[in-house]
C-alpha cells in the first residue's frame, strides 16, 4: 500500500494541496508578517558625566496600518536597561523591550577594505620572494654538485682550470648575493604583513562588537513615516577637568582655561553633534535620593605636589606673610603652548555645572583620551618673587590671583605655564574659601640670593652650668631684571620642644617675627639692578653636660 502510494501519487494530491492551503498562510502569518522593522538610529546629542553619559538618538521608519514591531537598530550594548526612554511620534507607543544583538556583523569600514587589499598584495609579493629565494638556493646547490670539471683519467691545463674557477666563483658570488638581497626583501614583506594584519585584527574587533537595539511595539491608523526619539544612559564614556593656568609676563593679566579630557568607549561614534560636559552626578534609575544631613568643617592650608615634587600652595591666604614654596618648578620647553577652544555655553546648575559645545564636535570611539576647550577666563593678578634660602638657594616668581571665586571653579588638576613653557602643575580646589589664589611659576634665574652663617661657634665656653651657642645668619639679595620687583624673603629660628632650652631672637629690622611659628619674614621691594641684605640673629641656651640635637641653621 505504501509503495502504491509512493509510485501513484495521485490518489493523495488533493490530501496535500487541502492541507498546504492551510498550514502555508499560518505559517506567513505567524513568521513572515512580524518580522521588525529595522530603523537605524542616529546620535543627535550626547551630555557627559564625570562617570558616564546621557546620549539622545532618533530614527524614522515607515510602518504599516495596525499593529507592528520596528526594531531601532545601532545602539550600544552598554547601555544601561532602566534608562531607555522612548517617544513616538505619529503612533501609539504599546511597549518597549530592549535586548543586544551578538548575531548580527557589522559592514565593514573603508579602512578595513583598503587594508584587506593591501595585505592580499604584500602577501603575493612575500610569496614570490618566497620562490625566488628557494630558486636561488637550489641553484647554489647545483654548482657546488658539480664542481668536478675533467675525467678520472685525464685533466685540466691550468690556463683552463682558472678560466673554469673564474666561472664558479662569478655564478657563485652573483648566486649568494642575489639570495640574500632577496632573503631581506621577504623579511621586510613579512614585517609589514604583520603590521596590516594586526591594525586589521584591531579594527575587526572593534566592529565586531555586540550591539544594542529596542523592539518597539506600536499602532497606528493608516500607513505612515514614524519618528523616534530614544534616551539611555551608559557608563562606557566620561571626561576629566583640567585647567590650563597662562601668563605671558608679569605684567598682564592671568590665563584660566577649563578643558574636558573625554573618552567615548560606548563603541559608537559621535559623530559631529552637540556635547554637554556636566559636573553632576546622573540619576540614572530615577529612584528620588534619601536626605541626609552634610558637615563642614575648618581645615588646615594644603599642600599638593607637581610632578617635579615641589609643594604647590593651593589654598594659600591673602596675607603676605603666606609663603608660596609652590613656584619650585623646574622649566620644560613645550613643542606647543597654544589653546585651542571650542566655543561653548556656559551654565550654572542648582547642582552642577554644565558646559555646552555651539558647533559639533566628534567624539571617536576609540579608547582615546580627546581634549575639549570649554572655557577661557582672564583673571586679575598680582606677582611676587618669593625667597626661603635656608630650604633652598632659588628664588621663586608667584602669581596671586584675585576674583577666582567668581568663576564657578571645579576641583581639578591645573597645569601652569610661563611665557609658553611649563613650569608643573598644582590642584585647583574651589572648596577652599579664600580670596588670593597663589600659584608658583617657576623659578627666577635673574633674581639671586645668598645665605650665609656669619659666626657659628659650635664650642662656646660655658657659663656657670649652661651652654651657649651664637647664630648670626646674613642674606644678601639682588634683582638683575630690568624692572622692580616685590619680594618675599622667609627664614626661622628654631623652636624648643622642652623648658630646658632657651631660645632667645635680636629684634628683626624691616621685619616680622612670629614666636609661635620661629618664622622670619622681610618685604622688599628691588629696584632694577638693585641689591638688599637682611641679618638674623639669635642664641641657643641649654645646660650643660647634655647633648643639644636638632640645631641646623
Amino acid at each position: 500500500m505504501r509503495l502504491a502510494n509512493f509510485f501513484y501519487p495521485q490518489k493523495n494530491l488533493a490530501r496535500c494541496l487541502t492541507l498546504a492551503t492551510f498550514i502555508l498562510p499560518s505559517f506567513a502569518g505567524s513568521s513572515f508578517a512580524e518580522d521588525p522593522i529595522k530603523a537605524k538610529t542616529q546620535t543627535v546629542s550626547a551630555t557627559v558625566f564625570l562617570q558616564g553619559a546621557q546620549v539622545r538618538a532618533k530614527a524614522s521608519v515607515r510602518v504599516p496600518a495596525g499593529s507592528s514591531t520596528a526594531r531601532l537598530i545601532g545602539l550600544p550594548a552598554n547601555m544601561a536597561i532602566n534608562t531607555i526612554q522612548v517617544r513616538v511620534e505619529g503612533g501609539v507607543l504599546l511597549s518597549i523591550n530592549p535586548r543586544i544583538d551578538y548575531l548580527s556583523d557589522q559592514p565593514k569600514s573603508e579602512r578595513e577594505k583598503v587594508l584587506a587589499d593591501s595585505i592580499d598584495l604584500v602577501a603575493l609579493y612575500v610569496e614570490k620572494t618566497h620562490s625566488e629565494v628557494y630558486a636561488l638556493e637550489r641553484e647554489y646547490e647545483m654548482i657546488l654538485a658539480n664542481k668536478m670539471v675533467g675525467g678520472a683519467n685525464s685533466g685540466l691545463k691550468a690556463a683552463d682550470l682558472n678560466a673554469v674557477a673564474d666561472v664558479f666563483r662569478k655564478r657563485l658570488l652573483e648566486v649568494a648575493n642575489l639570495a640574500t638581497v632577496a632573503r631581506r626583501l621577504e623579511k621586510r614583506g613579512n614585517e609589514r604583513l604583520a603590521r596590516l594584519q594586526s591594525e586589521l585584527n584591531a579594527i575587526s574587533a572593534k566592529r565586531n562588537q555586540h550591539q544594542g537595539y529596542v523592539d518597539i511595539e506600536l499602532t497606528t491608523n493608516e500607513a505612515k513615516e514614524i519618528n523616534f526619539f530614544v534616551q539611555y544612559f551608559t557608563p562606557a564614556a566620561g571626561w576629566t577637568p583640567v585647567y590650563d593656568i597662562r601668563v605671558a609676563d608679569t605684567k598682564g593679566k592671568v590665563e584660566l582655561a577649563l578643558k574636558a579630557q573625554a573618552q567615548n568607549n560606548t563603541g559608537l561614534n559621535w559623530d559631529k553633534i552637540p556635547l554637554t560636559f556636566s559636573t553632576g552626578k546622573p540619576n540614572s534609575d530615577g529612584t528620588v535620593p534619601m536626605y541626609t544631613p552634610y558637615y563642614i568643617s575648618l581645615t588646615p592650608p594644603q599642600v599638593v605636589y607637581s610632578r617635579q615634587n615641589a609643594p604647590v600652595s593651593v589654598n594659600a591666604s591673602s596675607q603676605a606673610d603666606d609663603m608660596a614654596s609652590g613656584a619650585a618648578y623646574k622649566s620644560m620647553e613645550l613643542f606647543d603652548a597654544k589653546s585651542n577652544f571650542q566655543q561653548t555655553d556656559y551654565q550654572q546648575q542648582l547642582v552642577s555645572t554644565e558646559y555646552t559645545t555651539q558647533s559639533p564636535y566628534s567624539l571617536p570611539s576609540d579608547g582615546q583620551v580627546h581634549t575639549v576647550g570649554l572655557r577661557s577666563d582672564l583673571v586679575e593678578a598680582t606677582y611676587q618673587h618669593v625667597a626661603y634660602p635656608r630650604v633652598n638657594k632659588d628664588v621663586f616668581l608667584t602669581a596671586r590671583m584675585t576674583g577666582w571665586e567668581k568663576l564657578d571653579l571645579i576641583p581639578a588638576v591645573a597645569n601652569v605655564y610661563f611665557n609658553n613653557t611649563s613650569v608643573g602643575t598644582t590642584f585647583l580646589n574651589p572648596d577652599n574659601t579664600i580670596d588670593t589664589l597663589r600659584i608658583g611659576l617657576g623659578i627666577d634665574q635673574r633674581v639671586t640670593v645668598k645665605r650665609e652663617i656669619l659666626r657659628d661657634p659650635s664650642n662656646k665656653p660655658a657659663i656657670a652650668t649652661n651652654r651657649i651657642r651664637d647664630v648670626r645668619i646674613r642674606i644678601q639679595l639682588r634683582n638683575n631684571r630690568s624692572e622692580p620687583i616685590d619680594l618675599l624673603l622667609i627664614d626661622q629660628a628654631p623652636l624648643a620642644m622642652t623648658n630646658e632650652i632657651e631660645i632667645k631672637v635680636d629684634p628683626i629690622t624691616k621685619g616680622e617675627y612670629d614666636k609661635e611659628s620661629g618664622k622670619a619674614s622681610w618685604r622688599l621691594n628691588l629696584e632694577p639692578r638693585g641689591e638688599a641684605q637682611r641679618e638674623l640673629h639669635y642664641t641657643v641656651k641649654w645646660p650643660k653636660g647634655k647633648p643639644l640635637s636638632g640645631l641646623n641653621p
